[in-house]
Protein backbone atom coordinates (compact mmCIF):
# COMPACT_ATOMS: atom_id res chain seq x y z
CA UNK A 1 0.00 0.00 0.00
CA UNK A 2 2.36 2.87 -1.38
CA UNK A 3 1.37 5.97 0.00
CA UNK A 4 3.97 8.21 -2.13
CA UNK A 5 6.50 8.57 0.48
CA UNK A 6 9.45 5.52 0.71
CA UNK A 7 9.45 3.76 3.40
CA UNK A 8 12.53 1.23 2.52
CA UNK A 9 15.83 2.52 2.58
CA UNK A 10 18.96 0.96 1.51
CA UNK A 11 22.20 2.11 2.00
CA UNK A 12 25.00 0.63 0.05
CA UNK A 13 28.30 1.24 1.76
CA UNK A 14 32.39 1.47 0.21
CA UNK A 15 32.63 -2.14 -1.54
CA UNK A 16 35.67 -4.11 -0.15
CA UNK A 17 38.77 -4.92 -1.52
CA UNK A 18 40.75 -7.02 0.95
CA UNK A 19 39.59 -10.16 2.29
CA UNK A 20 40.43 -9.25 5.95
CA UNK A 21 38.21 -6.48 5.78
CA UNK A 22 35.55 -8.76 4.10
CA UNK A 23 35.99 -10.68 7.26
CA UNK A 24 35.91 -8.25 9.82
CA UNK A 25 32.75 -6.69 8.62
CA UNK A 26 31.30 -10.49 8.78
CA UNK A 27 31.92 -10.06 12.06
CA UNK A 28 31.02 -6.51 12.94
CA UNK A 29 27.36 -7.15 11.91
CA UNK A 30 26.94 -10.61 13.82
CA UNK A 31 29.60 -10.02 16.79
CA UNK A 32 30.68 -6.52 17.38
CA UNK A 33 28.41 -3.90 16.53
CA UNK A 34 26.54 -2.28 19.62
CA UNK A 35 23.50 -2.77 17.87
CA UNK A 36 23.19 -6.16 18.87
CA UNK A 37 22.57 -7.47 22.04
CA UNK A 38 24.24 -10.57 23.29
CA UNK A 39 21.74 -12.72 23.24
CA UNK A 40 21.39 -12.03 19.85
CA UNK A 41 25.14 -12.37 18.40
CA UNK A 42 26.29 -14.93 15.53
CA UNK A 43 22.63 -15.69 14.33
CA UNK A 44 24.13 -14.61 10.51
CA UNK A 45 21.95 -16.79 7.88
CA UNK A 46 22.41 -16.76 4.23
CA UNK A 47 20.25 -17.57 1.10
CA UNK A 48 18.89 -21.03 1.88
CA UNK A 49 20.59 -21.17 5.71
CA UNK A 50 18.24 -19.61 8.93
CA UNK A 51 21.13 -19.86 11.01
CA UNK A 52 24.58 -19.32 10.90
CA UNK A 53 26.73 -19.69 13.41
CA UNK A 54 29.81 -18.22 11.96
CA UNK A 55 30.64 -16.62 9.05
CA UNK A 56 34.00 -18.26 8.31
CA UNK A 57 32.59 -20.73 5.68
CA UNK A 58 31.36 -17.78 3.51
CA UNK A 59 34.45 -15.57 4.41
CA UNK A 60 36.69 -18.83 2.95
CA UNK A 61 34.78 -19.13 -0.20
CA UNK A 62 35.04 -15.07 -0.62
CA UNK A 63 38.82 -15.84 -0.24
CA UNK A 64 39.25 -19.00 -2.59
CA UNK A 65 37.22 -17.76 -5.64
CA UNK A 66 39.39 -17.91 -8.21
CA UNK A 67 37.67 -14.91 -9.94
CA UNK A 68 38.40 -12.79 -6.68
CA UNK A 69 42.54 -13.68 -6.46
CA UNK A 70 43.67 -10.55 -8.02
CA UNK A 71 44.87 -7.97 -5.17
CA UNK A 72 42.79 -5.05 -6.38
CA UNK A 73 39.52 -6.93 -7.48
CA UNK A 74 36.28 -6.00 -5.16
CA UNK A 75 36.15 -9.03 -2.89
CA UNK A 76 32.30 -8.04 -1.13
CA UNK A 77 29.77 -5.39 -0.97
CA UNK A 78 27.65 -4.29 1.75
CA UNK A 79 24.49 -3.41 2.03
CA UNK A 80 21.85 -1.94 5.13
CA UNK A 81 18.71 -2.91 4.19
CA UNK A 82 16.28 -0.49 6.88
CA UNK A 83 12.60 -0.09 7.99
CA UNK A 84 10.34 2.21 10.43
CA UNK A 85 9.77 -0.06 13.11
CA UNK A 86 5.90 0.55 12.52
CA UNK A 87 6.70 -1.17 9.22
CA UNK A 88 8.85 -3.80 10.41
CA UNK A 89 6.81 -4.76 13.24
CA UNK A 90 3.31 -4.94 10.58
CA UNK A 91 5.56 -7.30 8.43
CA UNK A 92 6.53 -9.47 11.49
CA UNK A 93 2.42 -9.74 12.46
CA UNK A 94 2.81 -11.60 9.10
CA UNK A 95 4.74 -14.24 10.55
CA UNK A 96 8.07 -13.16 8.56
CA UNK A 97 10.77 -11.06 9.03
CA UNK A 98 13.99 -9.71 7.46
CA UNK A 99 14.95 -13.11 6.64
CA UNK A 100 12.45 -13.15 3.75
CA UNK A 101 12.58 -9.88 2.98
CA UNK A 102 16.29 -9.99 2.11
CA UNK A 103 15.95 -13.30 0.48
CA UNK A 104 12.91 -12.11 -1.71
CA UNK A 105 14.76 -8.66 -2.58
CA UNK A 106 18.17 -10.14 -3.69
CA UNK A 107 16.46 -13.24 -5.24
CA UNK A 108 14.35 -10.92 -7.49
CA UNK A 109 17.94 -8.94 -8.45
CA UNK A 110 19.20 -12.05 -9.16
CA UNK A 111 17.40 -13.72 -11.51
CA UNK A 112 16.77 -10.07 -13.09
CA UNK A 113 20.29 -9.64 -13.96
CA UNK A 114 20.93 -13.52 -13.92
CA UNK A 115 23.43 -13.59 -11.49
CA UNK A 116 23.71 -16.66 -8.28
CA UNK A 117 24.64 -14.29 -5.52
CA UNK A 118 26.63 -15.67 -2.36
CA UNK A 119 25.72 -13.22 0.78
CA UNK A 120 25.45 -13.41 4.61
CA UNK A 121 23.12 -11.19 6.99
CA UNK A 122 22.66 -10.47 10.30
CA UNK A 123 19.61 -8.90 11.38
CA UNK A 124 20.18 -5.51 14.24
CA UNK A 125 17.10 -4.95 16.29
CA UNK A 126 17.79 -4.63 19.71
CA UNK A 127 17.08 -1.41 22.31
CA UNK A 128 19.70 0.83 20.48
CA UNK A 129 18.03 0.78 16.90
CA UNK A 130 14.44 0.00 17.68
CA UNK A 131 13.44 2.89 15.71
CA UNK A 132 15.08 1.93 12.99
CA UNK A 133 15.28 -1.55 13.03
CA UNK A 134 18.04 -2.98 10.06
CA UNK A 135 19.83 -5.57 8.50
CA UNK A 136 23.36 -5.73 7.09
CA UNK A 137 24.36 -8.17 4.00
CA UNK A 138 27.19 -8.66 2.60
CA UNK A 139 27.61 -10.01 -0.89
CA UNK A 140 30.81 -11.99 -2.59
CA UNK A 141 31.75 -9.33 -5.21
CA UNK A 142 31.06 -12.24 -8.41
CA UNK A 143 28.26 -14.42 -9.46
CA UNK A 144 28.60 -18.45 -8.68
CA UNK A 145 27.16 -18.90 -12.23
CA UNK A 146 29.74 -19.34 -14.80
CA UNK A 147 28.14 -17.89 -18.36
CA UNK A 148 30.03 -17.07 -21.58
CA UNK A 149 32.54 -14.66 -20.22
CA UNK A 150 33.73 -16.47 -17.30
CA UNK A 151 31.70 -15.18 -13.75
CA UNK A 152 30.51 -12.27 -13.69
CA UNK A 153 31.11 -9.26 -11.33
CA UNK A 154 28.33 -7.56 -9.29
CA UNK A 155 28.66 -4.10 -9.00
CA UNK A 156 25.67 -1.86 -7.34
CA UNK A 157 24.97 1.22 -8.60
CA UNK A 158 22.27 3.99 -7.76
CA UNK A 159 20.06 2.66 -10.05
CA UNK A 160 20.45 -0.77 -8.84
CA UNK A 161 19.88 0.35 -5.29
CA UNK A 162 16.20 2.21 -6.17
CA UNK A 163 15.57 -1.15 -8.38
CA UNK A 164 16.13 -3.02 -5.19
CA UNK A 165 14.50 -0.42 -2.85
CA UNK A 166 11.25 -0.78 -5.24
CA UNK A 167 10.97 -4.47 -4.41
CA UNK A 168 12.10 -3.77 -1.32
CA UNK A 169 8.88 -1.67 -1.00
CA UNK A 170 6.50 -4.26 -2.72
CA UNK A 171 7.45 -7.36 -0.49
CA UNK A 172 6.43 -4.81 2.48
CA UNK A 173 2.99 -3.93 0.77
CA UNK A 174 2.69 -7.98 -0.25
CA UNK A 175 2.69 -8.55 3.45
CA UNK A 176 2.59 -6.07 5.81
CA UNK A 177 -0.63 -6.40 7.85
CA UNK A 178 -1.12 -2.78 9.41
CA UNK A 179 -3.26 -1.75 12.75
CA UNK A 180 -5.64 1.32 11.49
CA UNK A 181 -3.66 4.22 13.43
CA UNK A 182 -0.47 2.92 12.04
CA UNK A 183 -1.83 3.51 8.63
CA UNK A 184 -3.18 6.98 9.42
CA UNK A 185 0.66 7.89 10.77
CA UNK A 186 2.10 6.95 7.79
CA UNK A 187 2.60 10.12 5.74
CA UNK A 188 3.23 12.23 8.28
CA UNK A 189 6.35 10.73 9.61
CA UNK A 190 7.89 8.91 6.49
CA UNK A 191 10.23 11.99 5.43
CA UNK A 192 10.93 12.45 8.97
CA UNK A 193 12.33 8.88 9.07
CA UNK A 194 13.88 8.68 5.60
CA UNK A 195 16.36 12.38 7.50
CA UNK A 196 16.92 10.20 11.02
CA UNK A 197 17.60 7.49 9.01
CA UNK A 198 20.10 8.47 6.56
CA UNK A 199 21.70 9.99 10.19
CA UNK A 200 21.82 6.88 11.87
CA UNK A 201 22.98 5.41 8.90
CA UNK A 202 25.93 7.16 8.52
CA UNK A 203 26.52 6.91 12.18
CA UNK A 204 26.45 3.05 11.94
CA UNK A 205 29.09 3.23 9.15
CA UNK A 206 31.34 5.60 11.35
CA UNK A 207 30.84 2.88 14.23
CA UNK A 208 31.69 -0.23 11.82
CA UNK A 209 35.01 1.31 10.80
CA UNK A 210 36.22 1.91 14.25
CA UNK A 211 34.58 -1.54 15.73
CA UNK A 212 36.09 -3.47 13.27
CA UNK A 213 39.57 -2.30 13.44
CA UNK A 214 39.00 -2.52 17.33
CA UNK A 215 37.74 -6.06 17.14
CA UNK A 216 40.71 -7.37 14.35
CA UNK A 217 43.34 -5.94 16.65
CA UNK A 218 41.43 -7.31 19.48
CA UNK A 219 41.35 -11.37 17.79
CA UNK A 220 45.20 -10.27 16.25
CA UNK A 221 45.88 -9.68 19.89
CA UNK A 222 44.62 -12.62 21.28
CA UNK A 223 45.87 -15.22 18.48
CA UNK A 224 49.84 -14.01 19.55
CA UNK A 225 49.30 -14.10 23.00
CA UNK A 226 47.97 -17.86 22.61
CA UNK A 227 51.14 -18.72 20.19
CA UNK A 228 53.43 -17.47 23.18
CA UNK A 229 52.02 -19.51 25.68
CA UNK A 230 52.30 -23.08 23.66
Amino acid sequence: MSNGTSRAFIKNRRPTKNINATKRGAYYIGVDSQDISIENQRQWFGPSDDLLTSPNEFVERVKNHRALKHPMSVKSHHLIFSLRKVDYEAYKRSGQDYKSIIRQVLDDYGKKHGLKMDWIAHIHESEKSKEHPHCHVIIKAVSDNLGDRGYKRIKFTPEDTKEMRGAFEQELDRHAKYRFMEREDMRSISENFGKSFESAMESLAQEAEKKKREAEMERSKKSRNKGRSR
